[in-house]
Order: structure tokens, then sequence, then C-alpha cells
């Protein structure tokens, strides 16, 4: 082939001269160098100036060479276009789907497509992306890591609103976990040009972000670390009510124990969405978190029994909560009365009268538990705790819910507890 046409090619590729070496009668269309054909090569070019490729481009078409050649590792000239740093990307991506370029091909390599290669490309544009994603490219095609290409435009750094929302439009799955188990939610709330826009793009199209790497981080441990977040982007994230911030990693810590200390504001905002700080009572976050109630065990049957039905129609929390109500000074006579009643009751199992005193005893101290969660766990976040500890709001805390808002509503800072007791006292009486 004319040493003409590989000069131009690899170099600024003027359209007049590359048209001089089509012409000559020697071209072979078949023909390649290093195993790229020459479209290859125009395609990897980062010095040629953007209209001076897409020419190009158009002029090795017309002149026969086949856009979807493939070398040794399975890249085609359009793998390599999206690859390429250099210019406007869009006059030769047209070029290319003219030529019908398959936009599905991957790479043999790394199992890459395209749309794989542009979304990692930190030079992309809205208009590239948006070009490329007109021809109806498989937009949940993964590659050997388990990467769809919304995984790599999540931690692009040029990744912007509008380049988010053309991907979101292509019915995309947005929950494939990768080899590490992450969505491309994880990686979008690692990156610091997230954007309360993006949070609300994400969870509009259904996007899960309780679901756990293989760290067990949600995307949620990962917006809390990272130091673009802000409250606006809490605020966006926590209007989805299937948000669940309570979920702890591996390391047994919550989302909220990642945010950074100078950024109390966004700290105060998301301790309106948890249950109280239960450190105070030797409580920790843990994957395994034991669930709250009476200990049955070493009761004779009869009580076992009563008792076992008594922990189930509690409010769902965890061990470490139930000993912080059981501490709490307001609350010290009536559960003192329950221990002292169930010493009775264990001596004299079969007593009716005892027995009556011991349930009576418990009715009472299950209005304290509930007026406690309903004082210190706000409403919105009861079905998280539900799903967690696999123990349902009791029907009873359910019907009041209205009277249980309106005191948060009142009175809706971590600091005024004080408040919802009062506010709430006459609502849980036994």
């Amino acid at each position: 082939m004319h040493a003409a046409l590989w000069d131009e090619v690899q170099s600024a590729c003027d359209p007049v001269r590359l048209g001089t070496a089509l012409a000559d009668g020697r071209v072979d269309p078949s023909a390649v160098m290093d195993g790229w054909t020459p479209l290859h090569f125009l395609c990897d070019n980062c010095v040629v100036e953007s209209k001076a490729r897409a020419e190009g481009i158009r002029l090795l078409g017309q002149a026969g060479f086949r856009s979807n050649a493939v070398d040794e590792n399975g890249w085609t000239a359009i793998h390599l276009l999206c690859k390429n740093k250099s210019g406007d990307l869009v006059p030769s991506i047209q070029q290319l789907l003219t030529a019908k370029a398959n936009v599905d091909l991957q790479t043999t390599d790394n199992r890459k497509s395209a749309l794989h290669l542009l979304c990692e490309n930190e030079t992309v544009s809205e208009e590239a992306l948006k070009t490329l994603l007109q021809s109806k490219p498989e937009v949940n095609s993964v590659d050997e890591d388990g990467n769809a290409p919304l995984h790599y435009l999540a931690e692009n750094r040029c990744v912007s609103d509008r380049m988010l929302s053309l991907m979101l439009a292509a019915k995309i799955d947005l929950n494939i976990q990768n080899k590490f188990h992450s969505t491309p939610a994880h990686y979008i709330c690692q990156n610091s040009r997230i954007t309360r826009l993006m949070i609300g793009e994400l969870l509009k199209h259904k996007a899960n972000f309780n679901l756990k790497n293989n760290i067990g981080n949600t995307p949620v441990h990962y917006l809390c670390e990272n130091d673009a977040v802000t409250v606006d982007v809490l605020r966006e994230l926590m209007n989805d009510k299937h948000v669940n911030i309570t979920i702890p990693n591996s390391l047994g810590r919550l989302a909220s124990d990642y945010i950074a200390s100078q950024k109390k504001d966004c700290l105060a905002f998301l301790q309106k969405f948890t249950a109280p700080n239960l450190a105070q009572a030797g409580g920790s976050s843990s994957t395994s978190a034991e669930i709250g109630g009476e200990d049955p065990s070493e009761l004779p049957n009869r009580l076992k029994r009563a008792l076992i039905a008594w922990n189930a129609s509690l409010p769902p929390f965890d061990a470490a909560f139930y000993s912080a109500v059981s501490c709490e000074a307001a609350f010290e006579r009536t559960y003192d009365e329950v221990q002292e009643v169930s010493g009775q009751a264990c001596e004299a199992p079969d007593d009716s009268a005892t027995f009556a005193a011991w349930e009576k005893s418990l009715s009472k101290w299950r209005s304290c538990i509930l007026l406690a969660y309903a004082a210190l766990v706000p409403p919105n976040v009861w079905h998280q705790y539900a799903e967690q500890y696999q123990r349902p709001v009791p029907p009873d805390l359910s019907r009041v819910l209205g009277k249980v808002e309106a005191a948060w509503k009142q009175f809706p800072e971590p600091t005024q507890r004080r408040g919802r007791f009062q506010a709430l006292a006459s609502v849980f009486t036994p």
C-alpha cells in the first residue's frame, strides 16, 4: 500500500493528501500494519484535528476500509475513537455510525464496548455521549470486572448532571453489581462532582441505595465520606423513604459515622433520621445486633411463653436501645416494679394472682417503651428498623402515628426530646 496513506493516518491527516493517497490504484482495503487498519490508526491519532479526522474516516470508508475490522484484541476503530482524549469526537462518531460501526462489539482483552470506553474517557463531552447513545448501544453489558458503562461514568471526574440524565434515559439497570459488589451509585457517591440533581435522578430511576458492596458499604456510606456532601444533597437522598441510613458496614460503622467532623450541619441533619446514639448504654453498631427485649431463657415455661409473646409485641429495636430505655431515670420506678414482680412470679408460676400482677406490670412497662420509642426514634425510619430487626411496628403504635408525627413536627431537633416526651405522655398510658 502507498506509504503516504500510512503517514497521513498517523500524523495531521490532511484530507487533500489523504484523498490523493487513496486515489492510488495500489490501495488494498484489507491491508493492515501491526494488526491495525488505517481506520484504527486514524481513530487512535491524538494530533489530528476533529474535522480532519471525521473527513478522513469518511474517505477511508469510501475506499472500502471496514469500520468493524478488529485487531488481535478485538478492538475496532470506534473503540479507539471513544478512548481518544483529543478534540471533539462527535463528527468522527457520526461518521463511524454512518459506516455501520457495531457499537456493541466488546474487546476480547477486557470485554469493553465503545460505550464503556467513552464513559471512562475523562474528556468525554455531553454531545459525544448523546451521539453514541442515539445509536442505541447495549447499555447494560459488563466488562471483565463486571462493570457496566455507567460504573465508569459514575466515577469519571468529568461527569455532569446532563451526562447522567442521558444515560438514565437509556433504560439502564442501575443496580448491576460488579465483582466488588459495587453499583454505579457506590461510585457516584464517591465522586467529588456529586450533586443534589444526580441523587434525585438516581432515586427517580430506582437506584437501590441500601445495597452493600464487598466490604459492607452502601452508597450512603461513601456519600457521607465525600468531602462534597452537603445538607441539600442529603436532604434529596432522605426524601426517599426507602433509603436506610441505619445499615452498618463490615466494621460495624453507620454511614453517619463517616461524616467529617467539620460538617456539623450534615451530621445534625442525618441525626433526625436515626435512632438515638446508644453508645451511652454500651451499645455499638453491629451487623448482628441482638433484637431488644427481656431474656426469657431461664423462666418457668408458663412465664417464658408469655414473655416471648410480650417481646414480639414491642417495636423493632436492638438490645442496646432496650438497655438505654431500661436505664432511663424517668422509667426507673416502673422497670424496678417489673423486676420485683417477675421475681415473685418465678417463685410461684402457677399462682394466678401473681401471674396477673406480672402481666399488668409488663403492660405498664411496655407503655413506657412505646413512649420512648415514639419520642426518640423518628417515625420516618420505623419501617427501616422493622426490616432490619424482622419485627413489625406494633398496631397500637401505628394507630397513633399521626400524633407522633405531630410531636416530631413541633419538636424536630435531637435536643428537643423532652418536648416530645411531654407531648406524647398522654398518648401512651397503661
